[in-house]
């Protein structure tokens, strides 16, 4: 994904988002809302739980950066705890993550490997954790926590893991920057913008267990056929941009985060369009399975939100949107979707991270503007972005 140097004001911003931040937008953002009856309605808590996959994402980096064991043992006793052993119970039960559907961040996935191939060979007929809080770990577990940190080690300090987690931060990285540009584009051409925020999902799982889960191809092909009408339906009229970003949750299946952006000299009422569009997605895109949350019924009143109506010249507002930006694609280093190997015959490229394009000003007039810089209190204009730079990294 090519993308030219982003102002450093915007860049700190994707900067400024710690670890902490990410796994607890992770954990918190697993509510989905229904607006079809009527009342805002919590579609049930998710099983991720992001909290342990911080502490192993914690214990990985911790085993790069030491040489220490968890245990020290000499013979068949276990002598003493090292500090790594106070990651004994969340590494020695975390076998069993379901990462068929996710990814996780490369210190993690290091983690998990490790773990799996020690203890089937330690543990062959299986291993199951049974201590309680006051029960010591026995010595061969204290050998097998040991070859799990020596394992983890070893693939951590590897070139292979290098490369990976390099390739995974640029592109985590590239998507934002590429984000920021697009919107400040936007604002580049339209005065104010009316953003949109809206999540898109489906029924089955907690409320409609009969039904067969949707599957990431189907919530693709969904996406698809929804922008693919955004030209016909009145609804969309005077929509200048759209970004949306893929997730998954064992309760709720795929879903989409969604901005759909319009021009604030011609539309406004977010919260009326977001519903709108919520409808529309469930009866006419899902026949009938579909979900959706209104972000702006649920967030625009709130302090600190990016969404409702932006003028290009509200600084605050426009950082905050810029950090919902952050938050959406930074959260990719830590957790992502697993998506099918496309290009092949019949066999879409399907994308977690989907942004429109910027037309071409076909007629060429219209006055120069430039682009906003997000500073604490104040906008700041910089040089100006071409007139017609178009985003060439999202086909459908």
């Amino acid at each position: 994904m090519r993308t030219s140097k982003l102002d450093p004001a915007l860049e700190s911003i994707y900067d400024e988002i710690s670890r902490d931040d990410i796994y607890h937008h992770l954990q918190t953002s697993i509510d989905f809302i229904d607006l079809s009856e009527g009342n805002l309605t919590i579609r049930g808590v998710d099983s991720f739980n992001a909290g342990q996959i911080k502490r192993l994402e914690e214990f990985a980096i911790a085993v790069e950066s030491n040489t220490g064991l968890g245990f020290e043992v000499f013979g068949r006793v276990a002598l003493a705890r090292l500090p790594l052993a106070a990651y004994f119970l969340t590494v020695m039960t975390c076998a069993d993550i379901d990462d068929r559907v996710h990814h996780f961040g490369e210190h993690v996935e290091a983690v998990l490997v490790a773990v799996r191939q020690v203890l089937a060979r330690h543990y062959p007929s299986g291993y199951d954790y049974k201590h309680g809080c006051l029960t010591p770990p026995s010595i061969e577990e204290c050998m097998c926590f040991n070859a799990i940190i020596e394992l983890a080690r070893k693939k951590l300090c590897s070139g292979e893991f290098a490369s990976r987690q390099r390739r995974r931060l640029e592109k985590a990285r590239a998507n934002y920057r590429s984000g920021a540009q697009y919107l400040s584009a936007l604002f580049d051409k339209h005065s104010r913008l009316l953003i949109v925020r809206i999540d898109l999902g489906y029924r089955d799982g907690v409320y409609s267990p009969h039904l067969a889960p949707v599957g990431v191809e189907q919530a693709h092909g969904d996406l698809a056929r929804l922008y693919n009408n955004l030209r016909h339906n009145e609804l969309f009229d005077h929509l200048v941009g759209r970004i949306s970003k893929l997730e998954y949750g064992e309760s709720k299946g795929y879903h989409y985060h969604t901005f759909f952006i319009f021009n604030g000299n011609k539309r406004n009422a977010a919260e009326h369009i977001a519903h709108a569009i919520g409808e529309y997605w469930k009866n006419n895109i899902t026949g009938g399975r579909g979900l959706a949350f209104n972000c702006n019924r649920r967030w625009a009143k709130r302090r600190g939100n990016g969404i409702g109506m932006v003028h290009r010249d509200e600084a605050v507002k426009r950082r905050y949107l810029m950090k919902a930006l952050a938050y959406v694609t930074k959260a990719a280093q830590h957790l992502g979707v697993r998506v099918p190997k496309g290009g092949a015959k019949n066999k879409p490229i399907i994308r977690c991270f989907i942004k429109g394009q910027i037309k071409p000003n076909e007629s060429g007039v219209g006055r120069p503007r430039g682009n906003a810089r997000v500073a604490a209190g104040k906008v700041q204009l910089v040089a100006p972005m071409p007139d017609g730079w178009i985003d060439e990294s999202v086909v459908f």
